[in-house]
């Protein structure tokens, strides 16, 4: 047999390659975390006013809609979304202690108190590291937006079952000026874009404090979050149904119990640091049963299911209970999750 011999300086060039190549991979590495942790932060370290554009290509129709947006660091924030005719379907305000969400066409004003800064940033460090295990995160090279310099971050799921991500993100702030999220099946299923933005804009805290219209009535929610499960329970009040499937990579993120006009209701959040399911559970409301049904051993159940966009929803009836799952992942992935939680 013959053998091959390298010289020394043909081993120094391959060991000097495979340095280069390692270098290389660990300097994206770095330079993406860096990324998505200004990009995850940047709700809490940048003031800014703008409007966006907001194109939703849900069968069978597609929504457009503007999104005014105003926020004022540490924890100030505002959200109106108009509609293409013109009129405001939401507000969502924070004030720095609660956050207020008004619904004109009902005449209502949900109040609930809001997340302080340091817990928002805890969930975003826990988030970004999600992120990373399961998505390939790539940083690619500049461009203008908005007049303002972005880098364009794609953000393409490990397992090919949920939305992929591209985000145009402004190179100075981190804040996201650009999102088009495709299905898994790669359509365009919403984009989202910043007409215009103003990063020095003249705001206080009276703009946002949210001017009650006075005819809406005003229901305020009490809640309990970041609880353990035997907490839980106690403020439930019942045994909390878990589900025994998940989707690759989601974990429970939060358990919150919430109290509402008397009622209580639990939300179990899994996420996988982009996509997420939420379980919600509430004793003594009925849905009304129509669809495909899911069946262990002899008992059926019946559940309903929705569709708005990627998001689907599936409610249906276990014992005293309701149960309703959230999520913007497959319809076949939301069914198995909902079909392991009947007892």
């Amino acid at each position: 047999m013959r053998e091959t011999k390298l010289n020394k300086g043909t081993l120094l060039i391959l060991a000097l390659a495979c340095l280069l190549t390692a270098t290389s991979a660990r300097a994206e590495e770095i330079a993406a975390s860096e990324l998505l942790n200004k990009m995850g932060n940047s709700k809490i370290r940048v003031t800014f006013q703008g409007s966006q554009v907001v194109i939703s290509f849900q069968v069978p129709n597609p929504n457009v809609s503007r999104v005014k947006v105003s926020q004022l660091i540490p924890n100030l924030g505002k959200k109106e979304t108009i509609s293409s005719s013109g009129e405001s379907t939401e507000v969502v305000l924070k004030d720095g202690k609660y956050q207020w969400r008004y619904i004109p066409a009902h005449h209502l004003v949900i109040k609930r108190t809001q997340e302080n800064p340091d817990e928002d940033k805890q969930k975003t460090n826990k988030n970004i590291q999600l992120v990373q295990k399961n998505y390939y995160v790539k940083v690619g090279g500049k461009q203008r937006l908005v007049n303002r310099s972005v880098f364009i971050v794609t953000l393409q799921p490990r397992i090919a079952n949920r939305p992929r991500h591209w985000i145009w993100v402004d190179k100075d702030s981190g804040l996201p000026l650009k999102t088009e999220i495709y299905s898994p099946e790669g359509q365009l299923a919403l984009v989202s874009t910043y007409s215009k933005i103003d990063f020095a804009p003249n705001l206080s805290g009276e703009d946002f404090k949210l001017r009650i219209p006075p005819k809406a009535a005003v229901r305020e929610v009490e809640e309990k979050a970041n609880l353990e499960l035997p907490a839980a329970e106690r403020l439930f009040g019942e045994k909390v149904l878990l589900p025994t499937y998940l989707p690759s990579g989601f974990v429970l993120r939060d358990i919150t119990v919430s109290f509402i006009g008397g009622n209580r209701r639990l939300q179990l959040l899994y996420s996988d640091g982009l996509s997420s399911l939420s379980v919600f559970q509430e004793v003594g409301r009925r849905i009304k049963r129509k669809g495909a049904f899911f069946q262990k051993g002899s008992r059926i159940t019946r559940p309903l299911f929705y569709s708005h966009g990627l998001t689907k929803i599936i409610g249906f009836p276990s014992g005293n209970r309701q149960i309703m799952l959230v999520g913007d992942i497959l319809e076949e992935e939301i069914s198995k999750v909902g079909q392991s939680i009947i007892p």
